[in-house]
């Protein structure tokens, strides 16, 4: 199959799943597009993709999942059986069942996935894990497998059984993951509002959080000019803390092609 396109297409709200897959692309001398689906004006357009094309889609994983929401945030998104490889950007944990989340909402699309991999990026609710990634290193790897996804694709892609397994695990009592406001701090200058890829956070209220649009990606708390917002209770930080404890020792790309 002559691939004639490629697309990097990626949702992004704390940078490191945007970073990832433009280093993605870096070799690629094919013609390419990027699309940025963070915000939600960036998805109200619908998107159609071809068999000749070539998708590297990337999203940010979450306690081992794609985001909340996935399905509706890929609605936009319509292919003909075209090829993707899909893109699990985690904070050097685990990815866990993120693929399998990614791979079922892509194909029900028309996408058919064919290639996977798993890069780590700075964590976006302890920045302190993984900082600096993807690294040079990180980089040459991400380039290096793009190319060979491409040439995969180019051959004609079979197929493809996502990676990974879902974890079951619950939350205990009394913790709260989402961002609460220290009303003290907060200026009301409504940055968290403007970054929220998911319109959880009103500007006319931004110390308030809407639970139920809210998928913890953490950009309200990275980008507030007055670190006036963080994570749950005190309990949350404390579970939290030991949640992340297996996340230090650094964890390299792997691949699926």
């Amino acid at each position: 199959m002559a691939i004639k396109n490629v697309h990097l297409i990626y949702f992004s709200p704390c940078g490191g799943t945007e970073n990832v897959v433009k280093a993605l692309g870096r070799d690629i001398q094919l013609p390419k597009r990027e699309y940025n689906l963070t915000l939600p004006q960036s998805r109200n357009q619908k998107l159609t993709f071809n068999s000749d094309d070539l998708v590297f889609m990337g999203f940010p994983v979450y306690g081992g999942h794609m985001p909340r929401f996935f399905p509706s945030l890929v609605a936009h998104l319509r292919g003909s059986d075209t090829p993707l490889v899909m893109v699990a950007v985690y904070g050097n944990r685990e990815y866990e069942g993120a693929f399998l989340d990614m791979s079922e909402g892509v194909r029900a699309n028309g996408f058919k996935p064919m290639a996977a991999i798993a890069a780590v990026a700075q964590h976006s609710s302890a920045p302190h894990i993984a900082a600096g990634r993807p690294d040079p290193d990180d980089r040459d790897k991400l380039a290096a497998f793009a190319l060979k996804a491409l040439h995969k694709a180019q051959g004609g892609s079979d197929n493809f059984s996502a990676p990974g397994a879902h974890r079951t695990w619950e939350l205990p009592a009394g913790m709260d993951i989402f961002p609460n406001t220290n009303p003290e701090a907060c200026t009301n200058c409504g940055q968290c509002a403007e970054v929220c890829p998911m319109e959880a956070i009103a500007v006319d209220d931004p110390t308030a959080t809407a639970k139920d649009k809210c998928i913890v990606c953490a950009a309200c708390i990275k980008y507030c000019p007055a670190k006036a917002r963080m994570f749950g209770n005190a309990e949350t930080l404390k579970e939290y803390a030991s949640h992340l404890v297996h996340a230090v020792a650094r964890k390299e790309t792997v691949i699926f092609v």
